[in-house]
């Protein structure tokens, strides 16, 4: 908050504290009393709106209101939405004065009998109009008195009009989803085999992204292996990357079995980088050649792989977290796997971004394709604004959401909530107004 000496205003005085920047503004013409309470004030504050935002900011100053208080700018805010109604003003004035002929009009005489039920027509819309016009009136009076009593009654009605609107929203389109299969030997090259993915437009399904290293042991081995081949049906093609494994080959014989098209890459000579090449040219790793010819040939291997006697086949569930719970990353989806839902974790998936090596577009792109593709959107802790985005994508398809709230236990543990008992992050409380999403 400023000085509350509004009538010098020097560099002291409207200095707020260490980390907000310094407004020097003019002086003002005449003192006005600060909101709430001045209707006369909120006006001018109207006009200040519809201008230039330094003027806005001065009328905020002038005011006795800190412009970088949200809550009072808000607050002052409230009067301007009640000023915007005053614009039915013309229009009501339009109708009184049409109600107004068309009594007059019914009054005269010598008229005949076709000329009166025309006229009596008339004057039924003049008193239909004529209701109109006092319901609108009694109702914009209703508003301005409200408003003096609770100033943010009319900027919340004004809010909850409003869509919700979030930069990744406006990526509608849906990219491929291809999953990445490669030896652990190439393990190493798993974060530049995802990026290659994403340069091309495409959205990677990486188990050794998506789930480390068998998620460091926390689940059961054969869990991990139903879960990789839920991870492939749900996959538009396979990309193999280096070497045919023992486990890349059941991956390639998953593939085939759900007419998936089936693409083989080597590494460039470019760091980073890789090259598509032919069936022909790819290399075996322990693998014995009379399996490959199978492979190639389209005979049936179930019976001679224990990975391919698995049939069970998990849900795909989308977990959504903030930023600041990025340490439980791994906590959350051992949490969906003991519940028999498969986790695209996108903190796991994407690395962060990857220290902005790829452009954010694509990446925003490939993360709304693995929210899509998800059977269900499960939101772990405070919500953010991202987070609130993945809820609507989901909530607009007509798709599934749960909530949990993450306990201060050890281990962590999560309880589910209901919608009314999630909590927003502290920093985005406008989110508030949005709540009607969950």
């Amino acid at each position: 908050m400023c000085a509350n000496d509004v009538a010098k205003p020097t560099t002291e005085a409207c200095r707020h504290d260490g980390r907000n920047p310094v407004h020097n503004y003019p002086e003002p013409a005449r003192e006005i009393a600060p909101v709430p309470g001045n209707l006369e004030a909120c006006r001018e504050l109207s006009h200040a709106i519809a201008g230039q935002e330094d003027s806005l900011m001065i009328k905020l100053w002038q005011f006795g209101v800190n412009p970088d208080d949200k809550s009072k700018v808000t607050s002052v805010l409230g009067y301007r939405s009640v000023g915007s109604i005053g614009l039915m003003n013309s229009v009501m004035v339009l109708m009184t004065l049409c109600a107004s002929w068309f009594l007059r009009s019914a009054g005269s005489s010598g008229k005949s009998a076709s000329d009166k039920a025309g006229i009596y027509a008339q004057l039924m819309f003049g008193a239909f109009a004529f209701t109109t016009v006092v319901f609108i009136w009694v109702v914009q009076l209703t508003i301005k008195v409200y408003a003096v009593l609770s100033p943010s009654l009319c900027t919340n009605i004004v809010l909850m009009s409003k869509d919700y609107k979030h930069s990744p929203l406006k990526l509608v389109q849906n990219s491929k989803v291809v999953f990445t299969s490669f030896s652990k030997h190439s393990f190493y090259l798993r974060s530049d085999i995802s990026r290659f993915a994403l340069l091309q437009d495409c959205t990677p399904i990486s188990p050794f992204m998506n789930f480390d290293y068998n998620l460091a042991g926390l689940v059961d081995k054969d869990l991990m292996r139903i879960a990789n081949n839920s991870l492939i049906k749900v996959c538009d093609e396979l990309w193999v990357f280096g070497e045919v494994s023992d486990g890349v080959l059941v991956e390639i014989y998953l593939a085939q079995k759900a007419n998936k098209k089936v693409r083989y890459f080597h590494k460039s000579r470019s760091p980073r980088e890789f090259k598509e090449v032919e069936v022909d040219d790819v290399t075996l790793e322990d693998v014995s050649p009379w399996m490959w010819d199978w492979i190639l040939a389209g005979k049936n291997l179930s019976r001679w792989h224990p990975r391919l006697r698995f049939y069970k086949s998990y849900p795909i569930v989308y977990p959504a977290y903030s930023k600041r719970n990025f340490y439980w990353q791994m906590h959350i989806s051992q949490f969906c796997l003991d519940n028999h839902m498969i986790p695209l974790n996108p903190f796991m998936l994407f690395r962060y971004f990857w220290g902005d090596s790829v452009p954010r577009e694509k990446v925003y792109t490939a993360n709304n394709s693995i929210v899509r593709i998800s059977g269900e959107v499960w939101s772990f802790g405070e919500v953010s604004d991202g987070v609130l985005a993945e809820i609507k994508i989901k909530k607009d398809a007509g798709d599934k959401t749960r909530y949990y709230k993450i306990a201060n236990t050890n281990p962590v543990s999560f309880r589910k909530v209901s919608p009314s008992g999630v909590e927003f992050e502290t920093e985005d409380q406008d989110l508030e107004q949005f709540r009607k999403i969950l």
